[in-house]
């Protein structure tokens, strides 16, 4: 009696799972979608932000709407590499900005920057990073 009633509820479940699943598979294609526009401000001091999703700049309707992180190793005079990094923003006017880093925390999220992220980033009134953040969420568009 306790078998049948133990395979019983195992076939519930795995039927509640499977169904669950087509269900969620459903709900990942009707999901949340970012569509937001790249875009950039400038403080009188010229500090700023910028942000935006690759995706949504990539999909956007126009040609000149970008949004992402580089990082570079390039020797310097004696030889050494030097790693630095920036993270740029054109908005759809052709408008851009951007700020570069050489700090290794800063360098490893743009490392992380992916088809599917959505960044924001911070810079001084020089024009280096003070800030990098990188989102890898659903409703983040692919290109």
């Amino acid at each position: 009696m306790m078998i049948k009633q133990r395979s019983f509820l195992v076939g519930i479940m795995l039927g509640a799972m499977a169904s669950g699943a087509i269900g969620v598979s459903a709900v990942a294609w009707a999901g949340a979608k970012d569509t937001s526009r790249s875009g950039f401000h400038v403080y009188p001091d010229g500090s700023g932000y910028g942000s935006g999703s690759l995706g949504a700049a990539w999909n956007s309707a126009n040609s000149v709407e970008r949004i992402g992180c580089h990082v570079d190793a390039v020797p310097d005079l004696d030889g050494e590499l030097v790693v630095s990094g920036f993270c740029e923003v054109t908005d759809q006017t052709g408008a851009s900005a951007m700020c570069v880093t050489r700090d290794e925390r800063l360098i490893q999220l743009m490392l992380s920057v992916g088809p599917s992220t959505r960044v924001g980033f911070r810079w001084d009134p020089e024009g280096w990073c003070t800030s990098v953040g990188v989102s890898h969420e659903s409703h983040y568009l692919p290109p």
